[in-house]
């Protein structure tokens, strides 16, 4: 797994990029709530995933339901085949805020 930082337009976005797994689970549950606690917004590109399972779509959905508690925002700005499909798995559409095909 690794963890892009870029900034695009108003916020910072994290792009994860490989596999995203519960081998990653802890590094990516501290990066994403590290760079929670230095934002008041943040979006997450899932595009470049490569695998994905439950594990990692848990820490998302914890980040984005942490981020709301603050008054913070942190929401997936893209989703790639690997993101989608395991977020179609869990049926989290609607809890992510997305409209996949």
């Amino acid at each position: 797994m690794e963890i892009q930082i870029e900034e695009r337009e108003s916020e910072r976005v994290l792009a994860l990029r490989g596999e995203v797994n519960i081998y990653h689970a802890a590094q990516l549950r501290d990066a994403l709530l590290a760079e929670l606690n230095a934002q008041s917004e943040i979006g997450l590109d899932l595009e470049h995933v490569s695998e994905m399972d439950t594990s990692a779509i848990q820490i998302v959905v914890a980040l984005l339901r942490t981020a709301a508690d603050q008054g913070k925002l942190a929401r997936v700005v893209k989703v790639g085949s690997a993101a989608a499909n395991i977020i179609r798995f869990c049926n989290l559409q609607d809890e992510l805020g997305l409209q996949l095909p």
